[in-house]
């Protein structure tokens, strides 16, 4: 076979744009940063690529959610713990109240206080992490404890009590306390 001149040149030429292509290509990933920039062009480098970002959000929104349950635990721990606080300083109130030295406006002040301490109980049963109600299983947008319904009721102020209060719930929703008089 003849080898021409111009097979030469043609032959030249075919490398020297194989070249550009080459530097034209790395010129791109060095200003992108990225090895390719379409998929067609290394699939199995692709593919790996777009597992790994997959991997990366799953774990991002894994550590998400273990700070949310990590925020929503702590909350409702401290909110048990005030509760049972609250329910500890009524007991003493109403043990308090049971003694016959107290008089009516002890008691009526030992009332006061129990209602505001029940009061206390009913914002903590509604108590909310990031806008949502921790105490009302999956109904997290709805108040778990509607207020109106709560009441207490000092039977009579003035007769001696028998140092126990004792709730009734006549519904999930509907709690009653009553402070009962000394019968005996």
């Amino acid at each position: 076979m003849r080898v021409t001149q111009s097979m030469i040149a043609n032959q030249t030429l075919r490398h020297i744009q194989s070249n550009y292509n080459n530097i034209s290509k790395y010129q791109n990933q060095l200003n992108t940063g990225k090895k390719f920039s379409r998929a067609s062009e290394d699939p199995l480098s692709a593919t790996s690529g777009m597992h790994y970002r997959t991997q990366v959000r799953e774990i991002e929104q894994f550590q998400r959610n273990l700070s949310s349950a990590h925020t929503w635990m702590e909350t409702s721990d401290q909110a048990l713990y005030d509760v049972n606080t609250s329910l500890q300083r009524m007991r003493e109130l109403t043990s308090q109240a049971a003694n016959d030295t107290y008089d009516s406006e002890q008691r009526k002040a030992a009332a006061e206080e129990i209602g505001q301490l029940i009061d206390h109980i009913k914002d903590l049963g509604n108590t909310k992490v990031n806008n949502k109600y921790i105490f009302n299983g999956t109904d997290t947008e709805n108040q778990r404890i509607d207020k109106s319904k709560f009441d207490i009721t000092v039977e009579d102020p003035n007769a001696p009590l028998m140092g126990r209060c004792y709730f009734t719930k006549e519904s999930y929703t509907n709690l009653r306390m009553v402070v009962t008089k000394n019968m005996a």
